[in-house]
C-alpha cells in the first residue's frame, strides 16, 4: 500500500500540517468552485435593495444562461483581512435589476 510507504506519508503528513497551519493562522478556507466565485460589487442606482440585501445574477461557465441566486450567501472582500470583511446576506430577486450579470449589486443606503 502507497499509503505506508514512508516517503510518501511523509509528504501526506507535510501537506497537511500545512494546510492545517494555513487555516489556524490566516483563517484561510478554501470553497469548491461550483460554491463560490469572484465577482464585482456594484451598487443599486435605483434604491430597491434594503440593508442586508444584495441581488447576484450569474451565468454557468458551461452554458449561457443565467441563474439568480436566493437565499442567505456569504460575501467576502479581498483580501479578507478582519472579521469585518466576511458578511453574510440576504440574496433576493430584483426584475428590474436583471440585466446585471456576474456581479453582486449591493444597496446604496
Amino acid at each position: 500500500d502507497i499509503s505506508q510507504e514512508p516517503f510518501f506519508r511523509s509528504l501526506l503528513i507535510a501537506a497537511y500540517r500545512d494546510r492545517l497551519r494555513c487555516l489556524k493562522q490566516r483563517s484561510n478556507v478554501s470553497i469548491p468552485r461550483m460554491y463560490g466565485r469572484a465577482m464585482f460589487g456594484i451598487i443599486d442606482e435605483s434604491r430597491t435593495l434594503q440593508y442586508g440585501e444584495v441581488f447576484i445574477q450569474h451565468t454557468s461557465n458551461s452554458q449561457l444562461e443565467s441563474e439568480i441566486v436566493l437565499g442567505y450567501v456569504v460575501v467576502t472582500k479581498n483580501p479578507c483581512l478582519y472579521p469585518g470583511d466576511i458578511r453574510v446576506l440576504k440574496a433576493i430577486d430584483i426584475p428590474h435589476l436583471h440585466h446585471l450579470h456576474d456581479c453582486v449589486v449591493f444597496p446604496c443606503n
